[in-house]
C-alpha cells in the first residue's frame, strides 16, 4: 500500500520472530499509521467495497487501506496499551482509547463483509486464530451483557432404553386389534 506499511510490516515480522517482545517502535509506527488511516479505513468498511478481495492478487493495490496491516496495527495497540494498564502506568485518555481501539479491532474480527480467511497465509506475523484469542474479552459478566443469566445447563443423564419394556408398554396401551362384529 504504501512505505510506511512496508516499514511496519518488517518491522512487526522481526518483533514476531522473537516471540512478540515489548519495542516501543513497534507500537509507534502501529500507533501512528492507526491515527493516520482511521477515517480512510473507517470510509472503506462503511462502502462495502470488495476491493480488498481482489486486492489480495494484485502485485499494485488499488486499495484505500491494507486490512490485514490495520488488524494487525490494533493487535499491536491492544497488546501495549494493556500492558500499560496492566502495570498501573496508564493515563485516562490511554484507557479511552484501548478500549476504543480494542473495541474496533473485535468487530472487525466479527464482521462478515471482512475477508480474515486468509490472514493466516498473508505475509503479516499473526494468524486469525492469535488475534481471536488476543481481542477476546477476558470476562463476561451479567452487567457487561445486561441479560439475565440462563440457568446452569444441567444434560439429561442418558439412559439405554429398554426395548422389552417399552414393547409391553405399546402393546399394554395400543387399541386392541381385534374388531368385535355385532
Amino acid at each position: 500500500y504504501d512505505e510506511e506499511w512496508r516499514e511496519f510490516l518488517e518491522l512487526f515480522r522481526q518483533n514476531a520472530a522473537h516471540g512478540f517482545p515489548f519495542e516501543d517502535d513497534v507500537f509507534q509506527k502501529a500507533d501512528r499509521l492507526i491515527a493516520k488511516n482511521i477515517l480512510t479505513f473507517l470510509e472503506f468498511h462503511r462502502s462495502k467495497s470488495n476491493a480488498f478481495f481482489h486486492d489480495c492478487d494484485r502485485e499494485e493495490p488499488e486499495g484505500m487501506v491494507c486490512l490485514y496491516g490495520m488488524l494487525s496495527a490494533l493487535f499491536v495497540h491492544h497488546l501495549y496499551l494493556l500492558r500499560n494498564i496492566q502495570l498501573d502506568d496508564s493515563t485516562a485518555d490511554e484507557k479511552e482509547v484501548f478500549d476504543l481501539s480494542t473495541n474496533l479491532a473485535r468487530l472487525m474480527i466479527i464482521n462478515k463483509n471482512n475477508c480474515l480467511d486468509f490472514f493466516d497465509s498473508s505475509n503479516w506475523p499473526l494468524t486469525l486464530s492469535q488475534l481471536v484469542a488476543t481481542l477476546r474479552p477476558p470476562t463476561v459478566d451479567d452487567e457487561t451483557l445486561l441479560l439475565d443469566p440462563l440457568p446452569e445447563h444441567r444434560p439429561a443423564a442418558w439412559q439405554v432404553p429398554r426395548f422389552a419394556e417399552a414393547a409391553a408398554a405399546v402393546a399394554a396401551n395400543a387399541p386392541s386389534s381385534k374388531r368385535h362384529i355385532i
